[in-house]
């Protein structure tokens, strides 16, 4: 009797983020989801950087087509590694962020009725054809998963929570930095216009959230106590900014200070909606953190990120002499 690896090939692969599907293993519609979201953002992501290029880099309109184009790569990042790696809560991180761009391309267009023209009317065209198509697609797509967590942690239920709690906090990581570097990117349009102050908070703002977001994957991949916590002091620092700017942004609108039409009426309300959005999100990402942690020292460790874990369909098959 001697022992023979099967010929069958992997149906997954190891990445630096973890297990991952190979592309012969993906759905009818896990393909068409990704096809349609290819073409469909990489559309609209050719229009933005085109229309980068010939705005004044002082416009409010500048800084809209830099979040446009952040939350574009985002929605594509989300499209591929949620459905390479399964991760649900990631698809529906897409579609939130489908919507955010659908309502911006739709807002933006009927407020600045004086300034419509080609590039507006195609984005605006491609965006809301494409988009709903998306979104039924990433819903089809979703149905479809739960291979590659069984594959993953196997059949054990307290396993397959704390794998999908992880997940829900990843995807929610994710989200948040997306909408920090939003919020960034509104902010300083006006940067000249920022105190001295403003402009430190600003600066440490973004190497905050860089760091926080590097914390959190490490905590949640590590299962480290003292990660946890230094995520948990970080998390705590932009919901005070916020507050301050929604309240300084009431204050100039009462009074008049800030422009209360146009391009600068649409920044104000942008900042307002994106840090509403920001807020709600950071106190889920705070509450699946602390799941996340309830599920340390469980084992889930080593079957995500160790190298304990075995593709089943690489398991040696017997066969007689």
């Amino acid at each position: 009797m001697h022992v023979r690896l099967s010929s069958k090939r992997s149906s997954t692969k190891k990445t630096a983020l973890g297990k991952a599907k190979v592309y012969e293993k993906l759905t009818r519609w896990e393909k068409l989801f990704l096809l349609s979201s290819l073409v469909s953002f990489a559309a609209v992501l050719g229009l933005t950087i085109q229309r980068l290029t010939v705005l004044e880099h002082s416009s409010p309109n500048f800084s809209f087509a830099l979040v446009l184009l952040l939350n574009i790569v985002f929605c594509l990042y989300y499209a591929f590694n949620g459905v390479f790696r399964e991760r649900e809560f990631e698809l529906y991180a897409f579609i939130a962020a489908a919507v955010i761009v659908l309502f911006y391309v739709i807002v933006e267009f009927i407020v600045n009725a004086n300034q419509r023209n080609g590039y507006k009317i195609a984005r605006l065209t491609v965006i809301c054809l494409l988009a709903p198509i998306d979104i039924v697609l990433c819903w089809k797509s979703i149905q479809e998963f739960g291979w590659l967590e069984f594959n993953i942690v196997g059949a054990t239920e307290s396993l397959q929570i704390a794998y999908r709690t992880v997940c829900r906090f990843s995807a929610l990581l994710n989200f948040d930095i997306q909408l920090q570097f939003s919020l960034i990117i509104l902010v300083i349009s006006n940067f000249t216009q920022l105190s001295t102050s403003e402009k430190v908070v600003v600066g440490l703002g973004i190497a905050i959230s860089v760091v926080m977001f590097i914390v959190g994957q490490l905590a949640v991949q590590t299962e480290s106590v003292v990660m946890v916590a230094i995520f948990v002091i970080l998390s705590v620092c932009e919901p005070g900014y916020v507050i301050y700017k929604f309240a300084k942004i009431i204050v100039f609108l009462s009074y008049g200070v800030v422009p209360a039409g146009g391009s600068a009426l649409i920044l104000d309300i942008s900042i307002f909606v994106v840090g509403i959005v920001a807020l709600i999100v950071r106190i889920a990402l705070i509450l699946a953190m602390n799941q996340a942690y309830r599920n340390f020292n469980k084992g889930l460790r080593d079957k995500s990120y160790g190298c304990c874990t075995v593709d089943s369909s690489l398991l040696p098959t017997k066969s007689r002499n």
